[in-house]
């Protein structure tokens, strides 16, 4: 799958119902952005923190053995600290699970 990012040139959308795709993507957008217009008083509202993800689980920044608090050794693909990584790295990551992981699996 090749990834897509802002500075990206999408090429137009071809095909059959093309036309049909982009008003319908026009109108949600509309929708979209017509429900942000809402009237409220300073009660209603709350502080909102809107985070973006890459497809990336977004959790602890610290190893997932039970009662470690270390920082994780890989936080972009890792769920153990150095030691655990070393000791249970190569375990499937469920909790209470001593089977070994699966060929392929990242995580």
């Amino acid at each position: 799958m090749l990834g897509v990012d802002e500075n990206c040139v999408v090429p137009a959308l071809e095909g059959e119902d093309a036309d049909l795709a982009v008003q319908d993507a026009a109108q949600a957008r509309l929708n979209a952005h017509n429900a942000m217009d809402v009237a409220s008083t300073d009660d209603d509202m709350a502080p909102v923190k809107l985070v973006v993800m890459d497809g990336q689980v977004m959790g602890p920044c610290h190893c997932a053995y039970d009662n470690c608090t270390v920082d994780l050794s890989n936080a972009r693909l890792g769920v153990f600290c150095i030691e655990h990584e070393l000791l249970c790295g190569h375990l499937c990551c469920m909790r209470n699970c001593d089977n070994p992981k699966a060929a392929g699996i990242l995580m």
